[in-house]
């Protein structure tokens, strides 16, 4: 269901980048829009907002259900546990267990399917970008690099 839901946010993405390409092309054509292009536009907006909320609803209902197993799994390995061993854990590591572990579990499954779909965009505007000027998109690309260069050692240093 992950997956699924993860695929639905990336093809979201894609058609995010499609109907920007489709709209910078019906901005700059000197022609009216025709009404196909006006029902492809249409059907692009539908798809991509669409697909990002199918895609959160998924995630939110298999993200719930992860935690849930994830919760009943750690109780019942506590209380198949001597009680020597969690006396000796002591309550506050029993309570970050339950509490901060799978919390932080349950954000990263919450949110990863709206990180793919954010890459699936960046990168079909990439694409795009590449389409229309390879120029800038390499001196795009460069100033990415160094500026991701740059904050990375800073960070790390």
């Amino acid at each position: 269901m992950i997956v699924l839901a993860t695929l639905l946010g990336c093809v979201s993405g894609m058609a995010t980048a499609l109907l920007l390409e489709q709209i910078n092309s019906a901005m700059h054509g000197n022609a009216a829009i025709e009404r196909s292009a006006a029902v492809g536009l249409a059907a692009l907006g539908l798809f991509s907002v669409g697909g990002h909320a199918l895609a959160g609803i998924v995630n939110s209902f298999t993200g719930q259900r992860v935690v849930a197993a994830l919760r009943k799994d750690v109780s019942l390995r506590i209380l198949h546990t001597p009680v020597a061993s969690i006396e000796r854990m002591k309550s506050h590591r029993l309570q970050a267990i339950l509490n901060e572990d799978i919390n932080t579990i349950s954000t990263f499954t919450s949110e990863f399917a709206g990180h793919a779909a954010a890459f699936a965009v960046t990168a079909g505007c990439a694409i795009y970008l590449l389409k229309l000027s390879p120029v800038l998109f390499m001196f795009s690309a460069a100033a990415i690099g160094v500026v991701l260069t740059y904050v990375t050692a800073k960070i790390w240093i």
